[in-house]
């Protein structure tokens, strides 16, 4: 009995609500940049005021062209701040080439499979209503007809193998850049791995007199 209530509970009372799909983060989106605002002005007091830097750069500064020292600080990093967030995309160009080509490969994929199957469903149309007027019309009529399906079939047959090599050449094009872009990802890591290694070794020959 506890089991059942248990899983009443579960699958009718407590089930989660159903989300609503948006474009960013909402509200947090705001209350984070205005934390970035706030982060630059308490680290620029901070630095100004209690680290002691400034005091030792101009000793004979007063308090307030301390203050207008730390202002001026403050107004050139929230320049920067605004500079970085206007000129600086928040997706890679990268990213949304990709997003691009896979979106119109996705459209013409399926223009296509919508096009061959409509001229399938043409083709079995036209079949069915030769087969229905076999015994309705003249030998010479459907001699004529039979002449003008095939033509008109293989006219379809072609075009249906264009639009099969088209649908081709756009899967190897997008295989391509799947290619490409992990050619790109091994020589990163490659050269990552190599910075590594060079840093690597001189902390180590750092170490070695040490242990010594």
């Amino acid at each position: 009995m506890e089991i059942r209530s248990d899983g009443f509970k579960l699958c009718v009372s407590f089930r989660r609500s159903h989300r609503t799909s948006t474009q960013g983060i909402g509200t947090w989106f705001y209350a984070f940049s205005a934390l970035g605002y706030l982060s630059v002005m308490t680290n620029c007091a901070i630095f100004g005021l209690h680290s002691g830097f400034l005091h030792g750069l101009f000793p004979k500064m007063s308090f307030a062209g301390l203050l207008v020292a730390v202002a001026l600080m403050e107004h050139a990093m929230v320049a920067v701040k605004v500079c970085v967030e206007m000129f600086v995309p928040d997706t890679p160009a990268t990213v949304v080439e990709a997003n691009r080509i896979k979106r119109a490969w996705l459209r013409k994929k399926a223009s296509l499979q919508v096009e061959l199957s409509s001229r399938q469903v043409l083709q079995s149309r036209v079949s069915l209503d030769g087969t229905s007027q076999e015994n309705s019309v003249p030998a010479l009529q459907e001699a004529v007809a039979a002449a003008d399906v095939n033509d008109w079939l293989s006219h379809e047959k072609e075009r249906r193998l264009k639009l099969e090599r088209e649908l081709k050449s756009l899967n190897e094009l997008y295989m391509g850049w799947i290619r490409e872009e992990q050619m790109k990802r091994k020589k990163t890591e490659h050269k990552l791995a190599t910075l590594m290694e060079k840093v690597k070794d001189p902390l180590d020959a750092m170490n070695s007199p040490k242990k010594s």
